[in-house]
C-alpha cells in the first residue's frame, strides 16, 4: 500500500515537472521564433530587450510590456516566470541569441 502511495506521488511529481517543462519551451519557442520572424517588430524589438535584460541584467523599461498585445504581453509574463524558475535551461541560449541579433539590426537602422 505505501508502496504504491509514493509511486503515485512520484508519477504526479514527475507528471508536473514534464508539463512545466513543456510550458517553458514553448514560452521560450514562440519567443524566439517571433524575434527571427519579425525582427523589426516592435513587440520582437520589446521581448528582445527584455530577454537581453534579464541575461545581462541591465535596465529594462518595464512599462514597454504593455506596448504588448494581449497574447504578447503573456508571452512576456510567462518568460519572465520561466526565467525566474529555471536559469539555466537550454533553450534560453538560442532566444538569447536571437534576441542579440534583433538588437545588433536595430543599432544598424
Amino acid at each position: 500500500m505505501l508502496q504504491s502511495v509514493i509511486f503515485q506521488v512520484y508519477d504526479e511529481s514527475t507528471l508536473n515537472i514534464n508539463r512545466w517543462k513543456d510550458h517553458t519551451m514553448r514560452a521560450m519557442k514562440e519567443a524566439r521564433h517571433l524575434i527571427e520572424k519579425s525582427p523589426q517588430d516592435e513587440s520582437a524589438r520589446i521581448l528582445a530587450q527584455l530577454v537581453l535584460a534579464l541575461e545581462t541584467e541591465v535596465h529594462f523599461e518595464i512599462s514597454d510590456i504593455y506596448k504588448l498585445n494581449r497574447n504578447h504581453f503573456d508571452l512576456a509574463l510567462n518568460i519572465l516566470k520561466d526565467w525566474r524558475l529555471d536559469r539555466y535551461y537550454i533553450g534560453k541560449a538560442r532566444l538569447f541569441d536571437s534576441a542579440l541579433h534583433v538588437s545588433d539590426f536595430s543599432k544598424e537602422n
